[in-house]
């Protein structure tokens, strides 16, 4: 179990990105639905969105997949976290 003592940079939170998918059911259809709505949300002409907690970045190749003109700018307070996202950022 993660504690808030254990702090940004612990193993346990650095597993996030390979665990999540089997501890909360829906995980990659909540992505997916978001990235729907942001579709229908956004104007065509302008479609920047501002992530921030980025985390795995689940959210980011969701939206890439279902709106691939988004401009997309992620922020996450953890180093790791934010060195995922920018990894995954220069393979799509």
């Amino acid at each position: 179990m993660f504690s808030l003592n254990d702090g940004w940079q612990s193993k346990k939170v650095l597993r996030y990105p390979k665990t999540i998918h089997r501890k909360v059911p829906g995980y990659q259809t909540t992505y997916q639905l978001t990235a729907k709505l942001l579709k229908g949300k956004l104007p065509h002409h302008e479609r920047n969105v501002l992530l921030i907690g980025a985390v795995g970045g689940e959210e980011l190749l969701n939206i890439l997949a279902i709106i691939p003109d988004t401009k997309l700018t992620a922020l996450d307070p953890s180093e790791k976290m934010s060195i995922w996202v920018q990894a995954l950022h220069c393979s799509s």
